[in-house]
């Protein structure tokens, strides 16, 4: 060998990426593995409402979801103490102060089922882990179509009575605060819904205009 020569490195060869192992220490997904999750999901699908319900898990599942849902925790909270320090405040609809509390409480006992769901995915072993699973899954899931109803109902007591009066002896007052508190909270659900789902279909385009 000829001292002070300097031998080329090849580097046309390119080294696996590693794999997203979805443990605890991992990187969350990217795009690409969204992508390529739903372009599966495309092909084992039975039937679309199948498919539509494994789009809306993989992206539920996702980190950056998991982060936001975290943040609007503060939105429970919120409406908690609107609610409660304003029970007395809403004569043209009563129930409005009491939606803010039930809603906000049952959703913060939705979340912390969430979370203990997945801790036990993450620590699953044998079949009483299972068990305790599957109990949770269904209890979460009945508060879901709680707070499903109960939404629908909220719609009706705070759209029905807009706009409140602002003359604290009428009987269609509403302390203004208070119901555009309830209101903007309605509205944004909507936003978000919609947000959600124009999200969802453009990931879904992608991923079944990609080739296999």
């Amino acid at each position: 060998m000829e001292r002070g020569r300097v031998h080329p490195v090849d580097l046309s060869v390119e080294a696996p990426l590693p794999a997203y192992d979805g443990g605890p220490g991992g990187a969350p997904p990217s795009y690409q593995s969204i992508v390529e999750k739903i372009h599966e999901a495309n092909e084992t699908s039975s039937t679309p409402v199948h498919f539509l319900y494994r789009v809306t898990k993989i992206l539920l599942n996702t980190a950056a979801v998991t982060a936001v849902l975290f943040l609007l925790l503060a939105v429970p909270v919120a409406m908690i103490v609107m609610g409660a320090l304003y029970k007395d405040d809403c004569p043209v609809e009563p129930n409005i102060p009491i939606y803010l509390i039930v809603t906000a409480s049952f959703s913060i006992l939705k979340c912390l089922v969430d979370m203990i769901l997945r801790c036990i995915k993450l620590h699953q072993e044998g079949d009483s882990n299972e068990q305790k699973s599957t109990t949770e899954k269904i209890f979460s899931f009945v508060i879901l179509c709680f707070l499903s109803v109960f939404f629908i109902v909220g719609n009706v007591w705070v759209y029905s009575n807009y706009p409140p009066s602002d003359i604290v002896s009428d009987p269609n007052y509403c302390y203004g605060p208070l119901y555009y508190f309830a209101f903007w909270f309605m509205t944004s659900c909507y936003i978000l819904l919609g947000v959600f789902f124009c999200l969802e279909c453009c990931l879904i385009c992608v991923a079944v205009c990609k080739d296999p």
